[in-house]
């Protein structure tokens, strides 16, 4: 390969790095510190973080949320398309965990929106897990945004990882 060749090719590698790195950094949201509540810019919802939590990971279809010193214990939200009902099965396949067991599953209202409520239990990387979800159609022609928590049972018993997940699931709703 010639110099030329070398140098183009890096060039444009780089180019690519940056356009990568901007659309990354765009579609994250803000967090307020005051509020500590997270507005997503991407998937279009708001929720307030507990202490301790932050945005993990964010990509273009999903968000990622964990508690610093915690690996178990995590939540991420993803979108299903706008021609989902809240009732498909789709909500409950969306849920991406090995094994996924519903032991409630009924349909709500979530800051004033539809909404539909699904807990139970589930396997990933041979820890049993329990899970909790709230999906919300802000619109007969909104996607659905699904926010999905998940720890191990023995976790859960502590009162604060129980505060913890109370506060994200009553705070989760679209953005304003």
């Amino acid at each position: 390969m010639t110099r030329l060749k070398q140098l183009l090719s890096f060039t444009i590698c780089t180019l690519l790095f940056l356009a990568a790195s901007s659309w990354a950094q765009e579609e994250k949201g803000t967090l307020d510190p005051a509020t500590r509540v997270y507005t997503s810019k991407n998937l279009n919802f708001s929720i307030k973080l507990p202490e301790g939590w932050k945005l993990s990971d964010a990509l273009k279809s999903e968000e990622f949320f964990g508690k610093s010193g915690n690996e178990d214990l995590g939540a991420n939200v993803g979108i299903l398309p706008a021609s989902t009902p809240l009732s498909d099965k789709a909500v409950i396949q969306h849920i991406d965990l090995s094994k996924f067991e519903s032991k409630l599953d009924e349909m709500t209202r979530q800051a004033d929106f539809p909404a539909r409520r699904i807990n139970g239990t589930a396997v990933s990387e041979g820890d049993h897990l329990t899970v909790f979800t709230i999906s919300i159609k802000p619109r007969d022609d909104a996607r659905i945004i699904q926010l999905t928590i998940w720890d191990t049972p023995a976790d859960l018993k502590h009162p604060e990882i129980s505060k913890d997940v109370d506060l994200l699931l009553s705070s989760f709703k679209p953005a304003p």
